[in-house]
């Protein structure tokens, strides 16, 4: 008989990573708006991977995934279907590399250096070219006077890019888990 696939709260506490249950609680949020890709071939990339324990919650949660963690500090061996990239979000030519190494992506989870303008490059960056129509992209640990979400609340419809005055289409612009946690659907393009 097939074992129950673990919740992510259980994964979290299994790999005692920060988004669990006992310390941001961001599983119980991520597991409602992910349950439905759970056994799909997402491709999931996470910017800011400290030791691992989050690349291995994702890794056991979608277990048909390709999971690949971005930082600039890797102090972890690669493991069984996680990838790592060295690089530095701040860097837009390091994102890029990123992309066209191991994207697109389905999901992006950025949960680097909190630093608005890095949040931003990487959001520039990797949103438009490597995060496919329908994609999802969080942005965790935002606070209460932090730039981020000063912009994100600024720009429901559509976000603003580059100096050319295109626009980066989005389906939808949300704030989660008492606003900490910001989720960005990119546009699914209907042909």
């Amino acid at each position: 008989m097939p074992l129950e696939p673990k919740s992510l709260d259980d994964l979290a506490e299994l790999y005692a990573t920060d988004k669990g249950p006992t310390t941001h609680h961001y599983t119980r949020v991520y597991e409602q708006l992910l349950q439905q890709y759970r056994g799909d071939s997402v491709r999931l990339l996470e910017i800011g991977v400290l030791m691992g324990a989050s690349l291995r919650m994702w890794r056991d949660y979608f277990p048909n995934g390709y999971i690949v963690g971005m930082d600039n500090d890797l102090k972890i061996p690669e493991e069984r279907r996680i990838n790592l990239f060295y690089g530095d979000q701040g860097r837009a030519v390091e994102l890029i590399d990123l992309g066209k190494k191991h994207g697109p992506f389905d999901i992006i989870i950025d949960d680097g250096s909190h630093q608005h303008a890095h949040q931003m490059i990487s959001f520039y960056t990797l949103f438009p070219e490597y995060l496919n129509p329908g994609g999802l992209y969080f942005i965790e640990d935002v606070h209460e006077d932090h730039l981020t979400k000063r912009y994100f609340r600024r720009c429901f419809d559509c976000i603003p890019y580059g100096d050319s005055g295109g626009i980066i289409m989005a389906d939808s612009v949300e704030f989660l888990h008492g606003d900490n946690l910001i989720m960005v659907k990119k546009w699914a393009k209907t042909e």
